[in-house]
């Protein structure tokens, strides 16, 4: 009697479908983001009221301004958006240069100049809430940088990510910083720059997280100097001097935290004869469908 074999394929569907509106209040409730996603509008796409002057990040939903010195005008976290009926805050062009958005309708701009330009250190940067407390395991972090076109200037180990308390970054630092002069990730006026952390969650329990200028407490030299974009007659002009030359200024959009999954799929044997029982293991995912499922 002939036996026949036949090959059990095990095929994992996931399947997360976001789709991002415009909403023109904050949500009471946390927001709808899919299950696998820890920032919530990491497009700066909702807020609570359109831009009308400086230091208002904070009208995108969900973010707040971290560090604040009224003795600084330029320490500060401005919002952007399409729908702004001011000039200076619209995009793609505003105040600060010429750039359209990378994901969704809005983006914010951060502003940082380190200690030997001014005392203190003028730096900008931002905090969210996560949508849900990181557990152990690996996580991928990403965002995207824009430079802008008033200023030329990029500065390495000034620019971060930071879980506040918490020191789990390679080397156990506290604060990832960006090397935005590196030949793969220098940032320029022209598109966006993408950046990826690779985050291991050591104990878990990180609830929210800060990007953008961190303190300066050490004079941090020039490291890179940008050719200006070709910025439209209807924005503003680059950089020819003054203040800006010393100044990084970056815009920050589709900011991003997801687990990394580990999925791992097997099976006692690879295949079976008809009637023969064999097991299939996964984990790594919350639910499997298996095709064909009989």
């Amino acid at each position: 009697m002939k036996k026949t074999k036949k090959l059990l394929t095990a095929i994992l569907l996931v399947t997360s479908v976001w789709l991002a509106k415009a909403q023109t209040s904050c949500p009471t409730t946390s927001c709808s983001a899919p299950v696998c996603e820890y920032v919530c509008n990491g497009g700066f796409n909702s807020y609570s009221g359109l831009p009308t002057t400086f230091s208002q990040a904070t009208l995108a939903c969900g973010w707040s301004q971290v560090f604040t010195n009224t003795l600084i005008p330029q320490d500060r976290a401005d919002y952007y958006h399409s729908s702004a009926s001011i000039a200076s805050f619209s995009i793609p062009c505003n105040q600060e240069g010429y750039e359209n958005f990378n994901f969704d309708d809005g983006y914010v701009g951060l502003v940082g100049k380190p200690l030997a330009n001014a005392s203190p250190a003028a730096k900008a940067a931002i905090q969210t809430t996560l949508t849900n407390t990181l557990v152990p395991g690996n996580y991928e972090i990403t965002f995207y940088l824009s430079l802008a076109d008033e200023y030329q200037y990029n500065y390495k180990n000034s620019f971060g990510v930071e879980f506040p308390g918490f020191n789990d970054f390679p080397g156990s630092l506290s604060i990832w910083y960006i090397d935005p002069t590196a030949p793969t990730t220098s940032v320029t006026t022209n598109g966006w720059t993408k950046f990826t952390i690779n985050y291991t969650s050591v104990l878990g329990g990180e609830a929210s997280l800060r990007i953008g200028f961190m303190p300066v407490t050490t004079n941090i030299s020039v490291t890179n100097s940008v050719v200006a974009g070709n910025t439209p007659s209807a924005c503003v002009a680059p950089p020819a001097t003054g203040i800006n030359q010393n100044t990084s200024y970056y815009f920050l959009d589709n900011f991003s935290i997801r687990q990394v999954s580990g999925l791992n799929v097997s099976a006692s044997q690879t295949s079976a004869c008809a009637g023969e029982n064999f097991t299939l293991t996964a984990n790594g995912a919350d639910t499997y469908t298996w095709m064909p499922g009989n």
